[in-house]
């Protein structure tokens, strides 16, 4: 391609050319220059700052830039390198042509430095990953490999290296979701060395930020394909890197352009494709989004979706599952629909099950059946004393599995300062009512309500025996009352 310019423009039309004005350039196409500080500024188009003593500008929103007024022209007006020359050389241009004898000041070397590492990967971590999508496992292998890591301000640092693994280039991304991004390249950093990963494939994906390439690596692991592609983010829209990169590897065929979904992305596939197209196989794959990482945080969204869809499904299949096994216990649909009107959808089969209520009074059980049945018994209760049932909505209740849970539980609710030990006469009932009648602390309360049977599930199931005989039952029938009372084992 080089070859090709010098054919067509001499040395000193080139010249000529990188001669123009910046900031006059700017005004000859219509745009509203205003001085600030040491730089000039471009009224109503995104942070377009021009720097006269170095015949330079940059684009913040655009986040591109040059050193002369060739690549403004390119970026501004959408033209190829031979077309803004052949612009900038026209009799129009003589006016706001700088005196043959100027020459552009060099700036000095600054010299680079990679920016301090935080004690942390955590917020970098939570951003690429939360907030952008990136694969995790992904994320890992490059910071162990040290691509990315977090510097002492939170920020995103992408590290570009030359092909011996010194590192040449940085940028940074700041990791706030809210407010003002910053981005922003390391002072000293070379654009030929930007973010790159070499592979083996022979083929060449080009993005303009480091992000759009993890996530297209991303995208490539979530459907199955081979991670063996090289990548290369541009830093923008100039080809520094990519001429670089393709300098240093030779086994490169055949080059996906990558770049955004918009003016710039197209012209830059474009100037890639003139540039390149005569070695290299060159293709486009343009994202369907802006980008490729919204192609992927679209596509995150997505299975979130389908994630809560079957979620919700298991949690319909539970409810169903929970409520046919309290039905078979005994336990009546005024109580299983107050539970299923909860957020508590644990399954009935779950360790350390428990319902969290308003009141201080803790009962603790064997199992979440043990649990309903006191339940169950409890509201009878309340109804035939005070007609009234609301208690079930204020009481808490546990399923015990050891004193350790049991500690923890109650340093959670300090609230608690009752606790009824509802152990069966079991082996397991027992073990509860003396392990936690033994170990307690802290001046609870605490009373012992073993049932009349093994368990109150078989208590509630003889109730609703005794119901049934005796609905069966002439109510003049004084003497079947009494043997009744005497199976139940209880008052009626």
């Amino acid at each position: 391609m080089a070859e090709r310019r010098m054919k067509r423009f001499s040395d000193e039309q080139i010249d000529r050319a990188k001669r123009v004005d910046v900031v006059e350039y700017a005004r000859s196409v219509g745009l509203e220059i205003e001085k600030s500080g040491n730089w000039y500024k471009a009224k109503g188009q995104g942070g377009l700052y021009f720097n006269r003593k170095g015949n330079t500008w940059h684009w913040e929103t655009h986040d591109t830039g040059g050193r002369d007024a060739i690549s403004l022209c390119m970026e501004f007006e959408n033209k190829t390198w031979v077309e803004a020359v052949k612009t900038l050389l026209g009799e129009e241009m003589e006016a706001i042509r700088y005196n043959p004898d100027w020459k552009p000041e060099p700036e000095p070397p600054k010299e680079f430095h990679l920016p301090d590492r935080n004690y942390t990967y955590r917020h970098m971590f939570a951003y690429l990953t939360k907030t952008r999508g990136i694969d995790p496992g992904i994320l890992k292998v490059l910071v162990d490999r040290g691509y990315i890591y977090e510097n002492t301000k939170r920020s995103c640092v992408f590290v570009g290296r030359d092909k011996d693994g010194t590192a040449k280039h940085a940028s940074v991304r700041s990791t706030n979701t809210e407010g003002k991004t910053f981005k922003q390249d390391v002072p000293g950093s070379q654009k030929a060395y930007s973010f790159s990963i070499s592979g083996k494939s022979g083929v060449l994906n080009v993005f303009e930020a480091p992000i759009d390439a993890l996530s297209y690596i991303s995208l490539q692991k979530l459907y199955g394909k081979q991670m063996k592609d090289s990548y290369v983010a541009l830093g923008g829209v100039t080809d520094k890197a990519l001429e670089r990169f393709l300098t240093e590897h030779t086994d490169v065929e055949k080059i996906r352009v990558c770049t955004d979904n918009d003016q710039a992305g197209e012209m830059a596939a474009l100037r890639i494709k003139e540039q390149y197209g005569d070695k290299y196989t060159v293709i486009r794959h343009r994202p369907t989004h802006k980008d490729f990482n919204e192609d992927l945080v679209t596509l995150r969204y997505q299975e979130r979706m389908k994630e809560q869809d079957i979620e919700k499904e298991n949690i319909g299949q539970m409810k169903a599952e929970n409520s046919m096994i309290l039905q078979q216990a005994g336990i009546s649909q005024k109580v299983i629909d107050w539970y299923q009107g909860r957020q508590d959808t644990m399954p009935l089969s779950a360790e350390h099950f428990q319902i969290k209520g308003t009141s201080s009074i803790l009962f603790v059980c064997e199992n979440p059946v043990e649990v309903f049945s006191v339940m169950e018994l409890r509201m009878r209760i309340y109804q035939e004393q005070y007609g009234k049932d609301d208690y079930v909505s204020n009481d808490n209740y546990l399923v015990y599995s050891d004193m350790e849970q049991f500690n923890s539980y109650m340093q959670e609710h300090p609230d608690v300062k009752n606790v009824c030990l509802c152990g069966g006469n079991t082996a397991g009932g027992q073990r509860l009512n003396k392990e936690i009648a033994e170990g307690i602390t802290g001046g609870k309360q605490v009373t012992s309500c073993e049932p009349e049977m093994n368990t109150y599930a078989e208590l509630l199931a003889m109730q609703k025996a005794v119901v049934e005989v005796m609905e069966q039952t002439p109510v003049n029938d004084q003497q079947s009352l009494e043997e009744l009372d005497m199976v139940a084992g209880m008052e009626m």
